[in-house]
């Protein structure tokens, strides 16, 4: 099953620079990873991130409660 998932950041502050973008992308790689999801794609703005993520029929749906968390 395939999600379309958006992180804002806090108050949507540009806070996603350059500097610290390439990072970011490859924790949430890891993420993926350790979750056994696939990424398909990452894109973002200063103010927030657009991830393209398949979560196997069997896999796990760990990055689906991680997102709703970050969410609350």
């Amino acid at each position: 099953m395939y999600y379309h998932i958006v992180f804002r950041t806090l108050q949507s502050v540009p806070a996603i620079n350059e500097q610290n973008e390439k990072a970011l992308y490859q924790y949430i790689w890891a993420f993926c990873q350790q979750q056994k999801c696939t990424l398909h794609r990452i894109n973002g703005m200063p103010d927030h991130l657009h991830l393209l993520v398949e979560i196997h029929q069997y896999g796990s749906i760990g990055f689906c409660k991680a997102a709703q968390k970050c969410q609350s």
